[in-house]
């Protein structure tokens, strides 16, 4: 018998990490806060950014981890906060392409500059 042998391995894989996290924490493996919680991500983040291309995707999978830790530690689902994070930018972007078209540009051809200019504008109609 294994401690996680409970948790499904054909889930999708955001729900499975936050069982994962979630069992682990009920057994006692717990942050204390949530800023400490938060600092693991920020760790888990600089590691990233250090990876070679070899650990890339496995230091990339813990910032994940790290960041599912930080919404069950927050309570919020993870899946309930990717999703409004999907719908957010998805709503700003079709403003940014609003704005675009209506000024007579593509997106495609737009500098990083403009695109992030129509991004705040965007925000500004958008705001959460």
């Amino acid at each position: 018998n294994r401690f996680f042998s409970g948790i499904e391995r054909n889930m999708p894989e955001l729900e499975r990490c936050y069982k994962i996290s979630k069992k682990a924490a009920k057994a006692g493996f717990e942050w204390e806060s949530f800023h400490d919680v938060a600092d693991k991500v920020r760790e888990e983040i600089s590691e990233a950014e250090t990876a070679d291309s070899e650990n890339l995707e496995a230091e990339l999978g813990d910032v994940l981890f790290a960041a599912v830790n930080l919404c069950r530690f927050a309570k919020v689902k993870p899946q309930d906060a990717l999703q409004h994070a999907n719908n957010k930018f998805i709503n700003r972007f079709e403003i940014v392409y609003r704005l675009a078209n209506e000024n007579g540009l593509q997106l495609d051809e737009l500098s990083l500059d403009q695109m992030n200019d129509l991004w705040d504008q965007a925000k500004a109609v958008y705001p959460n």
